[in-house]
């Protein structure tokens, strides 16, 4: 149960919801909720939602320039 409830409060957040998914296992089909909070607490410790909130608009507003190099543009996006 606590691990669907982990799953839940960050379904708006793809790289958490993505990561939660593969937090499953043949034994736990479900779900194991200890190493989905500690991916969590790595993650956002010291990010507060303002933090979250700016990265998530730099990256969603980011545009490859013509003629820039693939490779360049995203290790700037992966530097966010």
């Amino acid at each position: 149960m606590s691990y669907a409830d982990l799953v839940q409060c960050c379904s708006s957040d793809k790289v958490s919801f993505q990561k939660m998914l593969t937090l499953r296992t043949k034994d736990l089909k479900q779900g194991e909720a200890k190493p989905a909070w500690d991916y969590m607490i790595k993650m956002y410790v010291g990010i507060d939602t303002n933090d979250k909130m700016k990265f998530e608009k730099l990256f969603n507003e980011s545009k490859m320039a013509p003629g820039t190099n693939p490779n360049i543009w995203i290790t700037g996006l992966e530097r966010l």
